[in-house]
């Protein structure tokens, strides 16, 4: 993917762009630190987002990256997972980056309520470039920050194993 080692990776993750919020990460990077690239995995058109990110000046920030069949390799390769969905059920891709130990920046409305603990493995953001900007920047300002919301957000996804999942999903059909 051309990513530097120095380089710190936002990643985002999703088929629908426009409804997922991609838009609103692209605006807030003209507002983020320089060491950054914004891996963009899923399916959908890129044309709009690379415009206004050329309109922008960040183009060269941004790595589309398309379908991926084994998106395991693009959260290894990342650092922070930022998702601004309008909307969604419970967040496959959210679960995905915890597993992977990555420090989440979601809006509220997708699930996330009972996954994100504010400031322990990750951020609330709003649909909104400032917004996203000053959360991404406190994470690539404070290394020790992330390296222990990444292992939070590690352990957080020890709660959503299959065995602990199917457990209750049993009591409650018990119940």
């Amino acid at each position: 993917l051309g990513i530097e080692e120095n380089e710190l990776i936002l990643m985002f993750s999703g088929h629908e762009f426009e409804r997922k919020g991609l838009r609103f990460i692209v605006e807030a990077l003209p507002m983020v630190k320089d060491n950054i690239r914004l891996l963009v995995v899923g399916k959908d058109n890129p044309k709009p987002y690379m415009e206004l990110a050329q309109k922008l000046g960040v183009l060269n920030k941004i790595i589309f990256a398309g379908f991926v069949s084994d998106i395991s390799e693009c959260y290894a390769a990342s650092d922070i997972f930022v998702f601004p969905t309008a909307y969604e059920a419970f967040s496959l891709a959210t679960l995905e980056a915890v597993a992977s130990g990555l420090p989440i920046l979601a809006t509220k409305v997708n699930g996330t309520e009972e996954l994100i603990i504010e400031g322990y493995n990750g951020f609330f953001i709003r649909r909104d470039p400032k917004d996203i900007a000053e959360k991404i920047n406190i994470l690539i300002e404070d290394d020790n920050l992330r390296r222990q919301m990444s292992k939070n957000a590690r352990r957080t996804a020890e709660n959503y194993t299959w065995d602990k999942i199917a457990k209750l999903t049993l009591e409650v059909y018990e119940e």
